[in-house]
């Protein structure tokens, strides 16, 4: 659910509050001391960035209990889809301004405590090429939404490597020219959940 080999946490993972509505993202961190001097988590280089170019998509999935406790089996819902605006560069990876997914929680979202999953693809045109990097975190969702989220999908299985969003044959690396394809790329999956 939350990324290769993933499994519940074996010490307890702090919950991050956010009031639906706002804006939250996923970035790459590089922690430059950590293995050299065996330190607490210090020298966060802010400029490292994701470094493939590609569509993210996040989704929701609300937890039965603490998150802590949660596998992520349960269901899970797109809140959002990041393509490539111009139809011709992805929003996210080297060549964007930030180097980082931003999304937006949808305002009607139900309070509660949820895992927030995190996708990044580097799509290639290539058959079965396509490679995931996916991240979980536990957010509490705040204040007063009575949405009913839906289409719901889980995980495993919401999408195959084939699926239209995963694999893209008519997607040049670097188009010359603006496509549709890009430009209006939602993943594979559910559609997205704006609330």
């Amino acid at each position: 659910m939350c990324g290769r080999n993933a499994t519940l946490p074996l010490f307890p993972v702090e919950t991050l509050k956010i009031e639906a509505g706002s804006t939250i993202g996923f970035a790459a961190a590089s922690i430059k001391s950590y293995y050299k001097e065996h330190e607490d988590f210090a020298d966060y280089d802010p400029n490292f960035r994701i470094y493939h170019d590609g569509p993210a998509t996040a989704y929701l999935s609300k937890a039965h209990g603490e998150p802590n406790d949660y596998a992520g089996d349960g269901e899970w819902f797109k809140i959002a889809a990041i393509g490539a605006s111009d139809g011709l560069n992805w929003d996210v990876g080297q060549k964007s301004a930030s180097g980082v997914m931003n999304f937006t929680i949808p305002k009607s979202t139900p309070p509660g405590k949820y895992l927030l999953r995190g996708e990044h693809l580097n799509i290639n045109s290539a058959y079965m090429t396509t490679e995931m990097y996916v991240n979980c975190i536990h957010v509490e969702i705040t204040g007063s939404g009575q949405g009913t989220p839906g289409p719901t999908t889980k995980f495993p299985g919401a999408f195959n490597a084939k699926d239209d969003g995963i694999w893209l044959p008519n997607a040049l690396m670097r188009p010359l020219e603006p496509m549709d394809e890009l430009k209006n790329w939602q993943g594979a999956g559910p559609e997205v959940w704006k609330g």
